[in-house]
């Protein structure tokens, strides 16, 4: 080969190589920035979220191939003299791997600094950072990463007698190029026993999938247990089955649309046992901007002591300016859905509320608040619970000394007086086993069960005047 190609070769070698040599270093900065710009992020949410919180960068060494930092975060407790310090410790690996496909690695341990709370759980973590995250981040900057905690078997720190059996936490999370976030997080159970008490926790998970605009969440996240039993020993066991909190956020044409469902698949006590239920919630309409100013505002409040006279002024001030925030965007707020299995039959009901705002500001008369609001009820009852519910309050008004027999013969002529008086008055209507309540509140007009009730709810409001 001439000399003068070995010459641009070999030069070529060295520049590939001084390159490659820099890419470490380069990314260090690069991850040092990171840091400084999520710090700053993190600052100002707490700000806006926690305002009494305090978010502090102790140390950040960079090195060639590795960064090593620690953030402290001070949360208050009302319950402990002093904040609860939280200490997150981070190792960032800014060697790139060209076969995993990856630019960074953390590796992040979080503890609590409290000498108290840290001796109590020195006890179960034997050790080991109270939650760790590994995270890789890819060259198209996707994110890849694990989180863990410690599991338990033993005695408690403050009770040799009680036993603890704890699964430890798991998850992974993941976030794509175009900032779509998807997570879950397990913990296999939990059971504390002491002598014939007994609490016993099932699996459990937290999942999640969606994305963050303007440090706001929008997707669905599911929380789901297995099972939860609490049983004292004495009255016999409570058990939880199949226990749901499910959630979803999302904005249509530039406003919010936020629902969220509780749900369980049985409940049973000693005394009653509860079916197949749930309850479902919405809330619609508000904006973006105004979802923020109300966030913003909410953190204002937090600042302000209740006990302080001047203060207490400035809270009454925010609530109401708050409310008028939210009654601008014209708000609805509903539940959707709400059913009891009780062994007396099924409940059912939904129920939707939207105010109507006309820009003239918080109306402070009833009449002109009922002006504002449109209303749908809708609610179905088994009629023996109905006449279960008003013979107890027939129960509660007559003497204690009521002879037995009498008192039977009473009570049932008070329920059927009264379910009679319902039924003409048009409160209630039966179908079947149940009575049926559907109401419906607009432009001022109360209609129930298809009559109209306007002239008892003008005499209502002019009472409240």
């Amino acid at each position: 080969m001439p000399m003068g190609i070995k010459g641009v070769v070999l030069g070529g070698v060295v520049v590939l190589a001084a390159g490659a040599a820099a890419v470490p270093y380069y990314l260090g900065g690069e991850a040092e920035a990171r840091y400084q710009e999520q710090l700053a992020k993190s600052t100002e949410a707490l700000a806006l979220h926690e305002p009494n919180a305090k978010l502090t960068s102790v140390e950040y060494q960079r090195g060639y191939s590795q960064s090593h930092f620690t953030v402290r975060l001070e949360v208050p407790n009302p319950e402990l003299d002093e904040p609860v310090v939280i200490q997150l410790k981070g190792l960032i690996d800014h060697m790139p791997d060209l076969g995993k496909q990856r630019m960074l690695a953390y590796q992040l341990d979080f503890d609590i600094l409290n000498e108290e709370v840290s001796k109590a759980l020195a006890h179960y973590l034997n050790g080991a950072p109270m939650l760790s995250v590994a995270m890789d981040v890819g060259f198209n900057g996707s994110q890849q990463g694990t989180l863990s905690s410690p599991s338990f078997s033993g005695p408690t720190a403050a009770n040799p007698e009680m036993m603890v059996e704890w699964g430890g936490l798991s998850g992974e999370v993941s976030q794509s190029p175009d900032m779509q976030v998807n997570g879950v997080i397990r913990a296999p159970g939990l059971k504390v026993t002491e002598g014939d008490k007994v609490v016993q926790m099932g699996e459990s998970t937290i999942t999640a999938n969606g994305e963050v605009t303007n440090d706001q969440w929008f997707g669905d996240s599911k929380m789901l247990l297995s099972y939860l039993t609490i049983d004292d020993g004495d009255e016999g066991p409570v058990r939880f089955d199949q226990f749901s909190v499910t959630s979803a956020q999302k904005m249509v044409d530039g406003r919010l649309d936020s629902s969220s469902t509780l749900a369980i698949d049985q409940l049973q006590t000693p005394l009653f046992t509860l079916g197949q239920s749930g309850v479902s919630l919405a809330l619609r309409n508000l904006r973006m901007e105004t979802l923020q100013q109300l966030q913003a505002k909410a953190g204002e409040l937090q600042r302000l002591d209740p006990n302080d006279p001047v203060a207490a002024s400035q809270i009454q001030t925010q609530v109401l300016e708050m409310l008028e925030m939210a009654l601008s965007d014209s708000p609805e707020l509903a539940i959707t859905d709400l059913h009891l299995a009780l062994p007396d039959g099924r409940i059912d009901s939904n129920l939707r509320i939207k105010y109507q705002d006309d820009g003239a500001g918080i109306p402070t008369r009833p009449d002109q608040i009922i002006a504002h609001l449109a209303i749908d009820l809708h609610l179905q009852a088994p009629a023996t619970l109905v006449r279960m519910l008003i013979q107890k309050q027939a129960m509660e008004q007559m003497p204690a000394d009521t002879d037995p027999q009498e008192m039977a013969v009473q009570l049932a002529e008070a329920v059927d007086q009264q379910i009679a008086v319902m039924k003409m008055s048009g409160y209630i209507k039966e179908e079947g086993v149940n009575y049926l309540l559907d109401a419906k509140l607009a432009d001022s007009q109360l209609m129930v069960n298809g009559n109209d009730n306007t002239p008892m709810l003008q005499m209502m409001l002019m009472s409240m005047q």
